[in-house]
């Protein structure tokens, strides 16, 4: 990804190492409401009771197609209506949900013996794309998102497919209905298998992180 010139870049993502994620998440609260304002009562109870070392709080924002802000509901009245020409179709929808800001709150703990290339391959995963915890029945997938899972073999950087994942999300314009993203893993994993373009396991001897 392109960098931002010298003195121009405006980060939105915060990486926070805590001594306790639960804490860390009612200090964000407190500081940044304003990441809190689009979330759903369901979302905020969910971080709150989560009991993992990490916590990752998202603020995105819902945009037409064009790129213009859709006003965000408020209390129990009628949803917003926003006018979009020729938006119409059963391919694409006439929103979409562009993620705006992200701050990673990770119990410094959980973080021992990890390599830097295992921490910032997380980050992306969660950074870039909605990610959460796997469930239970995926724990065996090969994928950086296993990181901070007890009893998880996690890689030691991102994956085929996490790649093939991020590349099926990014791929396309950005209105297009998530359950079409996915359904293009396949079609990803196949071409970086074809192009020879898969990830690498790195070799962490060179750079003294193999201890």
């Amino acid at each position: 990804m392109d960098v931002a010139p010298e003195n121009a870049c405006d980060p939105n993502v915060l990486v926070v190492f805590v001594p306790s994620a639960r804490d860390g998440l009612a200090q964000v609260e407190k500081v940044f409401p304003d990441m809190f304002r689009r979330m759903s009562l369901q979302e905020r109870e969910r971080l709150r009771e989560d009991t993992g070392a990490v916590r990752v709080v998202t603020a995105s924002v819902e945009r037409t197609r064009d790129g213009f802000d859709v006003p965000p509901r408020t209390g129990s009245g009628s949803p917003p209506v926003v006018s979009v020409p020729l938006a119409f179709s059963r391919i694409f929808l006439t929103t979409r949900e562009d993620i705006e800001s992200v701050i990673l709150l990770i119990e410094a703990r959980a973080a021992g013996g990890m390599s830097v290339v295992q921490l910032a391959d997380y980050v992306a995963m969660r950074s870039f794309a909605e990610t959460r915890h796997p469930p239970e029945d995926v724990l065996a997938m090969d994928t950086i998102l296993t990181l901070f899972e007890p009893g998880a073999s996690a890689p030691q950087s991102l994956t085929d497919f996490d790649l093939a994942y991020l590349r099926s999300l990014y791929d396309g314009i950005p209105n297009m209905p998530a359950t079409t993203r996915t359904l293009g893993l396949n079609r990803q994993l196949r071409r970086m298998e074809q192009d020879g373009t898969g990830i690498a396991e790195p070799d962490l001897t060179e750079t003294g992180e193999g201890e």
